[in-house]
Order: structure tokens, then C-alpha cells, then sequence
């Protein structure tokens, strides 16, 4: 008898009411089937492969053309065949519609394991698809649809692989052993048979994915589908491409004919030109694009003895690294006031390009002093007070002076404190 945490995957022989390893209760399931570790295998050697081998049997990567320029931009220059694409968002973000328009170049067998086909018709109907190129089944066992997933097909879909479970374990719909299984499966049937698959995945109340980190590791692209699902704009990115770049991005409007192309460098900044009080724009590189935005700030005095600290679009622990230098090196006493800053992106942000951004926006709500909508601040700003500047941002200084920004703060100042208190 053995038992598994529907959560980690952590086994025992035994039931117990709390994970050991990830802390949850009551997550363990009972396992009726499992590997006897004691049984002898007939072993063969290992084929060994020379270079000169491999270089007479590689084969040119073939890609399929999605017909989405934007999307194909990410994969660098389109699907792979006999790839396995791991495709995740938010709820209601257009995951299901942009890979249902897919079938207006490519034949599609399309699983859908979550939404009735009552549902996908519609959709169908409304983004006017080129339906003959698309074959829906509502399957949920994995063998069933690898067993129809090499009939002409380019690419398979399945939505998603949190529904989706094999019969020959007995782990619920969901599980680290379940997910596992399939991913191995359809791994394995997409390299024998050199068909592509995308399969959509979950996501956590923390905006991870769900399921065992395993999942991002097997597969051969993670794809990222992000915005806000109230706002019309959407932003597609790669966190993993074995085939291609992992920097590049697609920009995407939603209309009532699906998801369409419609990159702007711009998208992100309001048009007005009118300064205003703790909002500043800045940039930063995603792949061979520039894509500028704002850094908004709201400083006031807290009523708490703890005064309040929220960030959005960016890590919390930069901004309490960074509020912490402002204390320091501009000699403001910042522990009477909240702060809230936000991005106006639709992903969140890791970049240093944009810590000189957050300071002067900062900045500029505390001291009531707005800055001009045509200057850019970019620039890393380090623990001693220091504005670093590399070619990354030579690069977006270059980009910005031919969208329009006539002031690039950096390019003079290098010192935190005398640049800030002379704007």
C-alpha cells in the first residue's frame, strides 16, 4: 500500500493527516498500483552516438506558421513540430480564443476537457474561424487522445492538462502523479510522431503555475499570456524556448473577433501630454523592442504605526531595497508616509532598468512636483547611491530619442542625489 500527497508528490506507506513536505492537510490519496523497486529488469546497452553521427542525421527544424505575426515573433518564426508548448493566464485572459484562431492556418485537434463543445461552437461563431480546419473531441484520457492525435493533425491542443488523466494510475484528476504520467506521455507520442502539442495549464492564486515545477522543466516551451482581462490589451511572452529567444514579446488587442496583432511602443503611456504629480515614464527592452510605460506613485501620511508599503507590476522587496536608498541618499523621511506604486504594463516587471523610475516617481508625490511627460528615466540605481548605465540602456536612450522624449535623465548625472534634486 502507498500514499501520495495530491499537492507534492511526496509518498509514504502510510496515511498521514499533514504533508511533511508541503505542509497541507488531508492531501493524501491512496496509490493501489506502484513500481516495485525490487523487481530485475532486463537491461540493453546504451546506444552511443558519435558526432559525426549526429551531424549526418540532423534534420533542419521545421516550424508551422501560426498566421499570427505576433505570436509566431514569440516562437521565433512559429511552432515547432514534435514540440511540446506549455501555455498558461489568468481566467477569462483569451487563452482558449487565441489558440482556437490558430485554425484559421494550421489543423487542429482541439481537447476540450473544461469548457462543453456547446461553449466552443460559439466562440467558433464568433471569431468566424475557418472551421475545417478544426476537429473538437471532449476526451478526458489521455490514451484515447493520443490514440487519434496522429491523423493528419499539425498541431494537438489540450485545454487543459489539469483535467485531463490516465486510468493506469490511480491518483485523482489534477495530482503531481497524474500530471506527470500525461506530460510523459505526450512528450513521448510528440517526438515519435513529430506532432506539435500546446497544452494549457492552471494557474495559482500567486500567479504561479500549478503543478509540480517538473512540468516547466519537461516541456519545450512555457508560454505566458498576461493583462488585465477588464482592459483590452494583451501582452504574450516565453519564459522558457528551447528552439528560439526567450526575450521577445507579442502585443495583442482583444476585439470581438478574437485576439489581433497590434504592437505600439507607446500602448502603455497616456497621450496627454500634461505633467503630472508621481507619474514618470520609463522603459524597458523585451527582446529586439523597446516597450515604454508608466511608473505611478501615491505618497500620503499614514495613520498606522507601520506605515503601508504597496507595490504592483513590480517586486515588493525592490521597492522596500529602493525606499530604503531614497531614506539615505535624498535625506527624506519617508517612515510618516504609505506608498503605493504601480506599473501601467500588463506584466510584471523584473528589470533594474527601471529603479531610477520608481525614485522619481516617489519622489515627485512627495514633493507635490510633476515631471515633464517627454522625459524618460531609466537607469539601475545600486546601494551607494550610483546611477548605473550599460548598453541596455544606451540602446532604449537611442530608441526614445526617435519615439519622441527630448530629456533622457541619466545620460549627464550619475549620482542619485544631484540628479534628482536638480530636475
Amino acid at each position: 500500500m502507498q500514499y501520495e500527497c495530491i499537492n507534492c508528490g511526496y509518498q509514504t506507506a502510510k496515511w498521514l493527516g499533514k504533508c511533511p513536505q508541503c505542509q497541507s492537510w488531508d492531501s493524501f490519496v491512496k496509490l493501489n498500483k506502484f513500481q516495485d523497486t525490487n523487481k530485475k529488469l532486463d537491461t540493453k546497452p546504451a546506444e552511443l552516438i558519435t558526432i559525426d553521427q549526429l551531424e549526418k542525421s540532423k534534420k533542419n527544424t521545421i516550424r508551422l506558421k501560426t498566421g499570427i505575426k505576433e505570436f509566431d515573433r514569440v516562437l521565433s518564426g512559429g511552432i515547432v513540430k514534435g514540440s511540446v508548448t506549455l501555455f498558461t493566464g489568468e481566467p477569462g485572459i483569451g487563452k482558449s480564443t487565441i489558440l482556437l484562431q490558430l485554425a484559421n492556418n494550421l489543423k487542429l485537434l482541439y481537447v476540450s476537457a473544461e469548457e462543453s463543445l456547446e461553449f466552443v461552437y460559439d466562440r467558433i461563431k464568433r471569431l468566424d474561424l475557418k472551421s475545417s480546419n478544426l476537429i473538437l473531441t471532449e476526451s478526458k484520457e489521455i490514451n484515447s487522445i493520443l490514440a487519434t492525435s496522429n491523423k493528419g493533425f499539425d498541431l494537438v491542443i489540450i485545454d487543459s492538462i489539469q483535467t485531463i488523466y490516465t486510468s493506469e494510475i490511480e491518483s485523482p484528476q489534477g495530482s503531481t502523479s497524474q500530471l506527470n504520467a500525461i506530460l510523459n506521455k505526450i512528450i513521448e507520442f510528440a517526438k515519435q510522431n513529430n506532432v506539435a502539442f500546446i497544452v494549457v495549464g492552471h494557474r495559482t492564486k500567486s500567479g504561479d503555475y500549478a503543478g509540480p515545477k517538473t512540468l516547466e522543466h519537461m516541456v519545450d516551451c512555457v508560454l505566458s499570456l498576461d493583462g488585465d482581462k477588464h482592459l483590452d490589451y494583451r501582452m504574450l511572452s516565453t519564459t522558457k524556448n528551447r528552439f528560439g529567444q526567450t526575450s521577445e514579446v507579442g502585443m495583442f488587442k482583444m476585439t470581438n473577433k478574437g485576439l489581433v496583432d497590434n504592437f505600439d511602443p507607446l500602448i502603455f503611456v497616456d497621450k496627454d501630454s500634461k505633467p503630472k504629480i508621481g507619474r514618470v515614464i520609463t522603459a524597458e527592452k523585451k527582446g529586439q523592442r523597446v516597450i515604454f510605460y508608466e511608473v505611478q506613485s501615491l505618497v500620503v501620511p499614514t495613520f498606522l504605526n507601520i506605515a503601508r508599503r504597496v507595490a504592483k507590476g513590480i517586486n515588493q522587496k525592490k521597492l522596500i531595497l529602493l525606499l530604503a536608498v531614497i531614506k539615505k541618499y535624498l535625506n527624506l523621511n519617508i517612515d510618516k508616509y504609505d506608498i503605493y506604486v504601480s506599473t501601467t504594463t500588463v506584466s510584471s516587471t523584473n528589470t533594474n532598468q527601471i529603479d531610477l523610475a520608481i525614485i522619481a516617481s516617489i519622489y515627485s508625490s512627495l514633493k507635490n512636483k510633476p515631471f515633464p511627460s517627454t522625459d524618460l528615466f531609466i537607469g539601475h540605481v545600486d546601494l551607494l547611491g550610483q546611477i548605473r548605465v550599460n548598453e541596455e540602456t544606451k540602446t532604449i536612450a537611442k530608441t526614445a530619442k526617435q519615439t519622441g522624449f527630448k530629456n533622457i535623465i541619466t545620460e549627464n548625472k550619475t549620482n542619485l542625489k544631484d540628479l534628482i534634486i536638480n530636475l
